[in-house]
């Protein structure tokens, strides 16, 4: 069975360390029994008797810079059972406090932020300088 991580175009986002999703191979059994899927993050039980005819699933609510074990296992009626595992590390964002970010305009659907950009000049000490932007978001 192969088990890999997926690009979800509809919900992905870049470098979210919060979520994952993950596909394998659908398998089949010798004798045409059927059977189930059930995950595991970390040795514990997370989902259990997946339908059959599923190949994906999406983690969410994940902890940034963990690594993670996860594993597939499925159960056939016959008594068999197949295991594939997959570890991986969430992306850890980076702490920017230098950054003094402000809120300047929020609606239901917008927000305007504001912070001094900062950035590393090409001298020999390498000086910081900082310019005002604004992005909307």
């Amino acid at each position: 069975m192969v088990l890999e991580t997926e690009k979800d175009e509809k919900f992905y986002q870049p470098l979210d360390p919060y979520y994952l999703r993950i596909r394998w191979d659908r398998p089949s059994v010798n004798d045409g029994s059927s059977f189930y899927h059930n995950i595991y993050i970390d040795g514990q039980l997370h989902a259990s008797q997946i339908e059959a005819s599923q190949n994906r699933y999406t983690f969410t609510q994940l902890e940034e810079d963990k690594t993670y074990k996860m594993e597939i296992e499925t159960v056939a009626a016959n008594d068999t059972k197949r295991k594939a595992s997959l570890s991986f590390r969430t992306y850890k964002y980076p702490i920017l406090s230098f950054l003094k970010t402000k809120v300047t305009e929020i609606t239901t659907t917008r927000a305007m932020l504001q912070w001094d950009a900062v950035y590393i000049d090409a001298k020999p000490r390498n000086t910081i300088s900082r310019n005002k932007k604004t992005t909307r978001l």
